[in-house]
């Protein structure tokens, strides 16, 4: 057994465990969220460096994504072509397997099991009886471009497992969904996650909360070519990615008030927005006076949660359901700017620059590294160590049945 590798594994480790960073920061002032922390499932912690992995990967914007895979394709260019010219020959069909094969599959098999293995989602716990924890934006299998598997059940039983108190379905024009899910609401707020009615518009991309009944009328049975009926009432939240001209051109008044926007979007393009315009959306946020909300737009492809949206609501887990949406959405209309806090988790903490995208695999690698908790850190010792030794094992018994 070699012990190489299992050293290099110990000191990593190590130096992350000296030189700690936050896991969770607020997104708006980017420092370290207090009176939050973030609950590690069982699962989880077992397979800590698989699960860490797929979730580090599912934190990326588009941009970061493309710099996560064009690195590691260079990266095996540059490994094979130093082999070649300053080791010994190899052969060149080999070569070709594993630069047009072996890599592109192993690159393929990470995300596809980010997608199809979905690990158990962290979960946010927060300190104050108080605070109510939402997500402003979210699907299921109602929505046409939703995983038919993503039930309405599976929608309240991933932001329960998350640390969401409350998730708004925003089905594309339909209110199907969320029917089901009001039926089997909690009675009261604080015994279980509440699954709240809203849309998503099908060609401008609002979420539109406070639903009339003249809009359950017309969208409760996913009549998708309809329009959401203009109602004074409505709460308007503009969705990202999105191009922020489409506020001057006012598209939302179609509909009702704008009355937020969101700053942190899971899509992979919300995300690469969120990162390389998070001042132009907050300067719009601070002109016109829109709460900045967080939304996980899940449509049942992923299982990791990128960021939280707090709201302060004294008595919140004693009301009905009912009563609850319209304290969310009084909130958003009184306080406007100061309704909500975002907490968010980040992945690869670079600038926005080429250098920075080159820098994205080593910033992800010590992001996760430096995040790891305690017991976590025993965990991939115990992997390091362990899995060497199985290996070696394995190998030499091979050896000794050839023999």
């Amino acid at each position: 057994m070699s012990w190489r590798w299992p050293t290099i594994a110990t000191a990593a480790i190590v130096a992350g465990a000296l030189f700690p960073q936050a896991p969770l920061r607020d997104a708006e002032t980017m420092l370290a969220a207090t009176e939050v922390t973030l609950a590690v499932p069982l699962t989880f912690l077992v397979l800590s460096p698989i699960c860490r992995l797929l979730d580090a990967v599912m934190l990326l914007g588009a941009h970061q994504h493309y710099a996560l895979v064009g690195t590691i394709v260079m990266g095996a260019l540059a490994w094979r072509g130093a082999r070649w010219a300053w080791r010994r020959p190899c052969r060149a069909a080999h070569e070709v397997w594993l630069l047009c094969g072996a890599v592109p599959a192993a690159i393929l098999g990470v995300y596809a099991l980010g997608l199809f293995a979905k690990p158990p989602p962290l979960s946010l716990r927060v300190a104050d009886p108080h605070v109510v924890v939402v997500d402003f934006h979210s699907h299921t299998n109602f929505s046409w471009d939703g995983r038919g598997s993503f039930t309405v059940e599976r929608n309240r039983a991933w932001h329960r497992a998350a640390g969401w108190n409350v998730a708004y379905i925003t089905d594309h024009t339909t209110l199907a969904g969320a029917a089901q899910a009001i039926a089997v609401n909690p009675r009261r707020a604080g015994d279980d996650t509440v699954v709240l009615p809203a849309v998503e518009t099908r060609r401008t991309h609002f979420v539109v909360l406070g639903m009339t009944e003249e809009d359950w009328r017309v969208l409760r049975y996913g009549n998708r070519t309809s329009l959401v009926p203009y109602d004074p009432r409505h709460v308007v939240i503009l969705t990202i990615p999105s191009a922020l001209e489409r506020l001057a051109r006012r598209e939302y008044a179609r509909i009702g008030p704008l009355l937020g926007i969101e700053l942190s979007d899971a899509d992979p393009r919300g995300l690469m927005q969120g990162q390389l315009e998070r001042a132009e959306l907050l300067d719009v946020a601070d002109r016109q006076g829109l709460a900045v909300v967080a939304s996980s737009n899940n449509h049942g492809w992923t299982s990791t949660p990128v960021a939280w949206s707090l709201l302060r609501i004294p008595g919140w887990r004693d009301l009905a359901p009912e009563a609850l949406d319209l304290a969310i959405q009084d909130r958003v209309r009184t306080e406007g700017r100061r309704a909500v806090r975002i907490v968010e988790r980040y992945a690869a903490d670079v600038p926005q620059t080429l250098g920075g995208l080159a820098a994205t695999v080593p910033a992800i690698a010590w992001h996760v590294l430096a995040t790891l908790t305690p017991t976590e850190r025993f965990v991939w010792l115990a992997w390091a160590w362990t899995l060497p030794l199985v290996v070696a094992c394995f190998g030499a018994a091979r050896r000794r049945a050839e023999q």
